[in-house]
């Protein structure tokens, strides 16, 4: 412990190199105040914590473990009230391990009255770094179950996440340990990759299906790993935490919003689900949200006001018009414009007709056509909209000029994930 630059004592954060530790030892300098253990022990201790606390992301954990020999000082810690930031003292678990089986210094006391998640473990015969390490794990049982609910309109999937995120069901919800819980996954909007400018991301996890609870799901992830290819989009997410009920499945009691997210495609073929800061309220990369959610809480409020722009997915110039409903003055033209099925009945009308408006185009817009084509139909396929897939399916032939080539009805065919006869 020595003193920083504000004058304040602090604590020394070591690296994971042996020599990098050493080289921070060697320059420690000695205390300049004999009686500092004494008297700034727990206020150099809060201070390193806030200090630390500030490079940790929602889904880290910071455990902090003192040992102590049991020294019996003299110091009365009611003279001095300290107390930790809310936001704090339920982020950390405090593990005080007493080599001398007597009791917990007085000075240590602070600790219990500060830190909601606090453990004293009174054992004289730990000796070895193992057995130290092994109690600091045995009370660290903060990880909730990896396993989440993935749920896409009115399809839903068992997923785990590796590594499992490290959030506390009791600093989100009214339970404790004997209560298990879980993540809930909600995707309710697609978005282009390339329209996603720097995503506040804290952290990411690999999303692989769950088949011991699950058998069916892993269907849905294919086709949502298939559509978020083929259309280059991601799923924009809600993620909760919430608690774990019989049979599996999930309820909205007691349900706690998290974060935000995206689930998008990973390298190696898989699916990445990505988690945006607790504090993240604004998505300052896709514009002036006024709040972000699924489109049944824009039920009963205004949606889309060209005049007013107001629109719960704004763009930021006519330039790149990405998310919104042409608008009549646009000097853009309509074709170049998507709309969100969630948050519009007209939708899917919309990009239907643009499907088979283009048809009429081809081969001079088989570029634009094929893209359109596969992101209607990826959008379907993953909201399990079986009867507007097979629909495109048996009127596209009837749009399709007989004249065309046969690779370009074979590009056509497979855009529409029809077999070539």
């Amino acid at each position: 412990m020595s003193k920083s630059a504000e004058n304040q004592f602090e604590f020394v954060q070591f690296m994971d190199s042996k020599s990098s530790s050493f080289e921070i030892v060697d320059s420690c300098p000695r205390p300049s105040e004999p009686l500092c253990l004494q008297t700034k022990f727990t206020d150099a201790l809060f201070h390193s914590i806030q200090k630390a606390y500030s490079k940790f992301t929602s889904c880290q954990h910071i455990r902090l473990v003192v040992l102590t020999d049991g020294y019996m000082d003299l110091v009365n810690p009611n003279e001095v009230e300290i107390k930790v930031p809310e936001m704090i003292k339920e982020e950390i678990t405090c593990i005080v391990i007493n080599h001398s089986g007597s009791q917990v210094p007085f000075r240590l006391n602070p600790l219990k009255y500060n830190f909601t998640d606090y453990h004293v473990h009174d054992n004289k015969s730990l000796a070895s770094c193992n057995e130290v390490a092994n109690t600091v794990m045995k009370f660290s049982s903060c990880e909730i179950s990896s396993t989440a609910i993935l749920s896409i309109g009115h399809l839903s999937a068992s997923v785990s996440l590796f590594p499992s995120p490290c959030i506390r069901p009791w600093k989100h919800l009214n339970i404790r340990r004997n209560q298990e819980s879980r993540f809930y996954v909600e995707a309710f909007g697609f978005l282009q990759v390339n329209d996603m400018g720097h995503p506040p991301i804290v952290s990411r996890y690999t999303m692989v299906h769950s088949p011991d609870t699950d058998r069916s799901g892993g269907d849905l992830l294919k086709v949502l790993l298939e559509s978020l290819k083929g259309s280059h989009t991601a799923a924009i997410t809600n993620i909760y935490i919430q608690s774990l009920v019989d049979g599996g499945s999930v309820t909205t009691k007691d349900r706690q919003f998290v974060t935000h997210g995206f689930i998008s495609e990973s390298h190696g073929n898989g699916l990445c689900l990505s988690f945006f800061g607790e504090e993240s309220i604004a998505v300052a990369w896709l514009g002036p949200f006024d709040f972000l959610a699924s489109s049944g809480d824009f039920e009963g409020h205004e949606v889309y006001n060209t005049e007013k722009k107001i629109t719960p997915f704004p763009v930021g110039s006519l330039e790149r018009p990405s998310y919104i409903l042409p608008a009549a003055s646009s000097t853009i033209g309509a074709e170049f414009q998507y709309s969100s099925w969630l948050n519009n009945s007209n939708g899917p009308s919309v990009d239907v007709n643009k499907i088979f408006r283009l048809c009429k185009k081809l081969p001079e817009k088989a570029d634009y056509f094929l893209k359109e084509l596969n992101r209607v139909m990826s959008l379907a396929e993953v909201l399990g909209w079986a009867e507007l897939t097979q629909a495109i399916q048996t009127l596209l032939p009837t749009h399709i000029s007989q004249d065309l080539d046969m690779e370009m009805l074979r590009k056509v065919y497979h855009a529409a994930r029809m077999k070539v006869v």
